[in-house]
């Protein structure tokens, strides 16, 4: 049967990917960022390769956060914590960056990473940045009546497997946009989750030593002069960003 249907959706209603419908949109805009074709993406366990370490270093910058620091579309050595660390050797400091980015994941997920590094990766005197903002306002941000799309905001790994079966199956596409529609609220629990795991980081991180300092995420939908190619994300998505525009700045408080 889902043979069947797999074949009648790509006959009769073919889905336009995200990939694809974000590729189309972005070749209309010279300021557009143009993703590496094939980028190099290496796994060093639980962390993703950050080029030009020290050989020796006297501490440590930790990063954790969602996609923007895990960076796929990107080579190892052009992501942001790679960046950072050509900066600190060029500076002349003995400082190692990790980079503990996952993709989807907000700051409700990352307690557990953080408490795993204790001790090991994260010392006294290292400084660990969260680069959170944009994921844990998706998270405040639901479609009425879906309990999938409550799943997929509270759990990265499943968000992750759905999204990769929808990129290979029409069918399960389309079930998952049909996951997303209707009016946006917002899930005021998301909040009290995202403080709760805050505190906790502070806690742990604190308790070693080291110091934990958030970055808050600059998006497209809070920008004060946005560009034309923010305007139009804007405009194809729905009422999405008048939700984001009211969720953002409680993340920020937070």
């Amino acid at each position: 049967v889902l043979f069947r249907s797999e074949g009648a959706v790509r006959i009769v209603a073919p889905q336009e990917r995200e990939e694809a419908r974000w590729a189309d949109l972005a070749a209309r805009f010279p300021e557009a960022p143009r993703p590496v074709p094939s980028p190099v993406v290496t796994m060093d366990e639980n962390r993703r390769l950050t080029t030009d370490q020290p050989l020796e270093s006297r501490r440590n910058v930790v990063l954790f956060g969602g996609s923007t620091t895990f960076a796929a579309a990107v080579d190892d050595g052009d992501t942001w914590a790679s960046v950072l660390q050509r900066r600190l050797v060029e500076a002349g400091l003995e400082v190692r960056v990790d980079n503990f980015g996952v993709q989807g994941a907000a700051v409700m997920h990352m307690l557990p990473w953080v408490e795993r590094e204790l001790g090991t990766t994260i010392r006294r005197g290292d400084v660990v940045v969260v680069y959170a903002g944009v994921n844990e306002a998706k998270n405040a941000v639901l479609f009425r009546g879906s309990v999938v799309d409550r799943l997929r905001r509270r759990y990265a790994r499943l968000d992750d497997a759905i999204g990769a079966v929808a990129r290979r199956s029409d069918l399960a596409y389309l079930a998952e946009r049909s996951s997303t529609t209707g009016a946006p609220e917002l899930e005021e629990s998301s909040f009290a989750e995202t403080s709760v795991a805050l505190e906790g980081m502070r806690r742990a991180i604190g308790g070693v030593g080291a110091r934990m300092i958030v970055v808050l995420q600059p998006q497209a939908f809070v920008r004060s002069s946005p560009t034309p190619y923010e305007e139009a994300i804007r405009a194809s998505m729905g009422r999405f960003p008048e939700a984001m525009d009211e969720v953002y700045p409680r993340i920020a408080d937070i």
